[in-house]
């Protein structure tokens, strides 16, 4: 089995299997594709077969560094009426 991360978004797992038993051959290949959370940590990454067959994935999630923190943003007021009424006056022709 082997595992293929080519970018910090998404991963490949790819599978075979063969067999050899006197004149019966058996070869068996299976690919899936994985988008994966932006917030995953892509070195926590742990991936068990089981006896069943049935792959388990796991990953570490770490809250986005880069996320935008909600914050109050200052605003002047003017009372330039010059100012204004060119405001008014652009924002009509625009629509």
């Amino acid at each position: 089995m082997t595992i293929t991360a080519k970018h910090k978004t998404d991963m490949i797992i790819t599978a075979k299997h063969e067999t050899k038993l006197d004149s019966v051959y058996e070869y068996h290949e299976m690919s899936r594709y994985f988008d994966l959370p932006v917030e995953m940590d892509p070195q926590t990454v742990t991936i068990r077969l089981n006896s069943d067959d049935h792959l388990t994935i796991e990953v570490i999630m770490n809250p986005l560094k880069n996320l935008i923190q909600e914050r109050n943003v200052p605003m002047e007021v003017s009372t330039d009426p010059q100012l204004i009424n060119n405001f008014v006056t652009k924002d009509v022709k625009n629509r």
